[in-house]
């Protein structure tokens, strides 16, 4: 009996042994690269958010600044994963670029497959199969699968689907029934997820420039228009116009792009409201009938069409929405509200003048990149009283009660402005200056940069902004908060400015106008 209990004593020892030895080996290969782990990073439906700040998997150039779910599937010949944030949507690495790109083919391809690494502090890094490559969130906010080492790899914590139907679907194919309920719903969402960006085209004269070679020609600026809006991530581009030229031009491009990625369809509206004595349409028109054919849009946003955007617009509206859904929650949980008083959120900023050449091209992969090194660089920012765009939450104003300003007047951007900042102040709303980090770019078109000071429309709506309340917050800078860089400019933040003091006084645009008339009589045209 003693022999039996002696060797028992003995083999314990040895197990305890044999354990530490486990946990040793366990400590030293923890000091190491870590491994991938399939069973950590789970198949389904989840979040993967950037660890340290609001940055997500999911935007059309792979990351943004909103909550997005992704569909996980593990390829177990592969021992790796797809990311896909629609059905036909994957992460893709090509060249160094990791983005979403919508898939042709039936196959998958190593393009298109992620190793997870599990990290010491629980969170994962992803690393492409086809260059063996970690994806990195570069200092511009986009996503690339070209990091050499695992120490200049993005960390991602794994988050649970907002959408509680997801959380039941597994490592399963789109048939099953509850990853079917799943991308139902998040296809809904994305139906009304995106920005309905719209504006309204000046008559063209004909169905092509008249001058090719003339940079201020209004063919070739709305071209160029009309396709950097259609390329735009995070956007529905729609155009409100009865112009059969205009509609030509558009129908053209829909028809040259068709299919192609990263290109959204153009949408024509022909019914708005006109304003009967100078039959020209009104703000309020535009924005009803917008409302009207996209009445499940979340957001919506109006842009004067010589304006060129970047991804940094999508960039921006994603962060401003979560900040603003950060705040609301925030307030209700503070006040122990049903409802939340907040109405809505809004942007607005200023724009950048630029003669942009007439050999200037959308049709290159880098005119997101090219349009924020070439063109922004050669620009001159604008004054703060001229905003050429707004975006909004779809509910924020009542667009039945708005006075009928007339597109192309005066002072209605100034108007809106002011009455998103009493909102703000109100506590119902949140105003943001978005100029330092939305690049919005001005194609100089040849006419006095004033010269809208000298329209009859304008003198309208300068009597009708008398009645409406005046613009006391006519400023961007009038706005209560303003986005910036922070990090050493790799990420958008919202900062909060403070109160502003009002400013009741119209300036004399009469006296504007006069000295404009004056003086242009000697304005001439830059050659082209």
């Amino acid at each position: 009996m003693p022999n039996f209990l002696q060797n028992q004593r003995l083999l314990l020892r040895l197990l305890l042994l044999l354990l530490s030895s486990v946990v040793l080996c366990l400590l030293f290969i923890a000091q190491g690269e870590p491994e991938p782990l399939s069973v950590v990073f789970h198949a389904g439906f989840q979040q993967l958010k950037q660890r340290e700040v609001d940055v997500w998997i999911g935007g059309a150039f792979g990351a943004t600044n909103g909550e997005a779910t992704l569909g996980v599937e593990w390829k177990r010949g592969f021992d790796a994963v797809t990311l896909r944030r629609a059905r036909d949507s994957y992460l893709m690495c090509d060249r160094g670029r990791a983005m979403f790109v919508t898939r042709v083919h039936a196959d998958t391809t190593t393009s298109e497959l992620w190793r997870p690494h599990i990290m010491h502090d629980g969170t994962i890094a992803l690393a492409s199969v086809v260059n063996s490559r970690y994806l990195r969130l570069k200092d511009d906010g986009k996503l690339w699968c070209d990091a050499n080492e695992i120490d200049g790899a993005a960390s991602w914590r794994q988050l649970m689907p907002k959408q509680t139907a997801c959380l039941r679907a597994g490592n399963a194919g789109d048939e099953d029934k509850y990853t079917a309920a799943c991308w139902s719903i998040i296809e809904a969402e994305t139906l009304t997820r995106p920005t309905i960006l719209f504006g309204t085209l000046k008559p063209l004269e004909r169905a092509e420039p008249k001058n090719a070679s003339d940079m201020y020609d209004p063919f070739i600026i709305a071209k160029r228009t009309l396709i950097n809006w259609a390329r735009l991530p995070g956007v529905k581009p729609v155009v409100l116009s009865e112009d059969p030229f205009s509609q030509s031009l558009i129908e053209t491009i829909n028809a040259a792009y068709a299919g192609r990625p990263g290109f959204s369809s153009i949408e024509i509206i022909s019914e708005f409201e006109m304003q009967k004595d100078y039959g020209q349409p009104t703000y309020r028109g535009l924005f009803r009938s917008v409302i009207e054919h996209y009445p499940f849009a979340k957001s919506i946003m109006y842009a004067n069409m010589d304006i060129l955007f970047t991804s940094s617009l999508a960039n921006t509206l994603d962060k401003v929405q979560h900040v603003y859904e950060k705040r609301k929650k925030w307030k209700n949980k503070k006040k122990k509200l049903q409802n939340s008083p907040y109405q809505g959120w809004f942007i607005v900023g200023r724009r950048i003048n630029v003669d942009v050449p007439t050999n200037w091209s959308m049709d290159t992969e880098n005119w997101d990149s090219a349009i924020e090194t070439q063109l922004k660089s050669q620009g001159k920012m604008f004054s703060s009283d001229a905003e050429d765009y707004f975006a909004m939450s779809v509910d924020l104003f009542n667009w039945y009660e708005t006075p009928p300003f007339i597109v192309g007047g005066i002072v209605f951007d100034n108007w809106l402005t002011s009455r998103a900042v009493l909102l703000d102040i109100a506590g119902k709303a949140l105003a943001v200056d978005v100029t330092g980090t939305l690049t919005a770019i001005h194609q100089n078109h040849g006419m006095n940069v004033y010269a809208s000071l000298l329209k009859p429309k304008s003198t309208f709506n300068i009597e009708l902004l008398k009645k409406s309340g005046g613009m006391p917050y006519r400023l961007t800078e009038n706005c209560p908060h303003y986005t910036r860089y922070g990090r050493r400019g790799k990420f958008i933040t919202v900062a909060d400015r403070g109160p502003q003091k009002p400013n009741w006084v119209i300036p004399d645009y009469d006296a504007a106008a006069a000295k404009m008339s004056a003086s242009n009589n000697s304005f001439k045209r830059p050659p082209s």
